[in-house]
């Protein structure tokens, strides 16, 4: 009876201590992903809340024949909040309202709703940005400019909006001709 008496005790501490082990290495690959890893998680969170994708359009532009815009492409947004991330409701509510022009107690409703995710509005034009004027532009800036025009324009092209890409080379060589000027 006390050889099964100690069987038994040496199995529970056994066992214990195996525990013990299983807990101790459970903590250390928790410690490892909150401190460790932190930052690579925390930008893995950041891009599944924002994003932007390019949609190619199928058709481009369509004209009548008097070549007047009948349909056309534009960029548009969709506007949604996360619950998790408000930490003042009012102000939120206050500048989607402002923003958006919408009635206050449809944007308060889907604000204050819990869920984990609440579409405001869906295709809100997207402000496009201004064009600088070149003449405001010192050579460094200029250069700049070349590049990122160039780049949109690849990128239209690519798209198969040549329309926009002959704009974009038409900016382009303006703004290479204003770079010789000022080097000059």
């Amino acid at each position: 009876m006390e050889r099964a008496k100690s069987y038994h005790r040496r199995k529970i501490v056994i066992t214990f201590f195996g525990m013990i082990l299983v807990l101790a290495l459970l903590g250390v690959r928790l410690t490892k992903l909150m401190i460790g890893d932190s930052e690579y998680y925390a930008s893995l969170a950041q891009d599944l809340h924002e994003r932007e994708r390019t949609i190619k359009a199928q058709r481009g532009r369509i004209l009548d024949r008097n070549g007047v815009v009948l349909a056309d492409n534009r960029t548009v947004c969709t506007i949604s909040v996360i619950h998790s991330q408000i930490r003042d409701p009012e102000q939120v509510i206050k500048v989607l309202t402002k923003e958006l022009k919408l009635d206050e107690t449809a944007v308060r409703k889907r604000v204050e709703k819990v869920s984990s995710i609440e579409r405001i509005a869906k295709n809100v034009e997207k402000e496009a940005e201004p064009e600088k004027d070149p003449e405001s532009m010192n050579c460094k800036e200029l250069e700049s400019e070349i590049a990122k025009t160039q780049k949109q324009m690849k990128k239209a092209a690519a798209e198969l909006d040549f329309e926009k890409a002959a704009e974009l080379r038409d900016r382009m060589i303006m703004l290479k001709k204003h770079l010789q000027e000022t080097e000059e």
